[in-house]
């Protein structure tokens, strides 16, 4: 996401918020989490892009999911599978010659 106006994140959002509620939320400090805005020198407010996955640890995340119950592969686990299948896929549809 680059950065925006406060105004474009506001329509943005889902649902869209009111711009007047935008501003509002920044004068009071009241923006949602994560939502770094600032204003500049010349008064308009941009908001920074932020990346919500940047502070996930993927091996918690590993751990978490498989706590639960899923089971989590790594790629090469998934290109052997899809590299399996595509091989069974082509045996099942050779066809064997009429007697």
């Amino acid at each position: 996401m680059p950065t925006m106006y406060l105004a474009q994140w506001a329509k943005a959002q889902n649902p869209p918020v009111a711009t007047s509620t935008a501003y509002r939320w920044f004068r009071e400090g009241k923006l949602p989490p994560g939502v770094n805005a600032r204003k500049q020198q010349s008064g308009t407010i941009v908001v920074e892009p932020v990346d919500p996955l940047a502070e996930i640890d993927p091996e918690a995340l590993v751990r978490r999911l498989a706590e639960a119950g899923y089971v989590v592969l790594t790629r090469e686990q998934v290109r052997s599978i899809d590299e399996s299948l595509c091989v069974d896929r082509n045996d099942a549809h050779q066809e064997t010659p009429p007697s």
